[in-house]
C-alpha cells in the first residue's frame, strides 16, 4: 500500500525523502522507486539527517514518506525540521488504504489444535 502511494506522490514532487533504517527492506524499496523515476531521493533515519543544501537549487515540491515500521514521531520530526528553518511546508495528509488479511490454517494443522486443547 505505502509503495503504491509513493507511486502517486512521485507525479507531485522533485525530490522524495523517506524516513526509515537503512536496514528496512521496505523503505530502500520506497527510496528506489524515486531514483527510478530519476527524482533526487533520500533515505534518512531522522531529521538529524536532513541537509539544507539539499534544498538550494531547483528543488520546488518535497515528499515525505516512511517505512511501514517507522513511529509516526520520526515523520512529525522531519515536518517539524521544514517548519524551523522557515521552509514552507504544504502538508497533504497521505491515507493509505489498510488491508486485513486473513490465512486459514492448514486442516491437519486446525485438527492438531482442537486435539491439544480438548480436555
Amino acid at each position: 500500500n505505502r509503495q503504491a502511494a509513493v507511486d502517486q506522490l512521485l507525479n507531485k514532487v522533485d525530490f522524495l525523502m523517506v524516513v526509515g533504517s537503512q536496514q528496512s527492506h521496505n523503505s530502500q524499496e520506497l527510496k528506489r522507486k524515486g531514483d527510478k523515476k530519476d527524482i533526487t531521493s533520500v533515505l534518512i533515519d531522522d531529521a538529524s539527517q536532513i541537509r539544507r543544501q539539499w534544498f538550494l537549487g531547483t528543488i520546488d515540491k518535497v515528499g515525505v514518506t516512511s517505512g511501514a515500521s517507522v513511529l509516526e514521531e520520526f515523520t512529525e520530526g522531519v515536518l517539524d525540521w521544514f517548519r524551523k528553518e522557515e521552509i514552507p511546508v504544504n502538508y497533504l495528509p497521505q491515507v493509505i488504504e489498510e488491508r486485513n488479511r486473513t490465512f486459514k490454517l492448514p486442516q491437519a494443522e486446525i485438527d492438531a489444535l482442537r486435539k491439544r486443547f480438548q480436555h
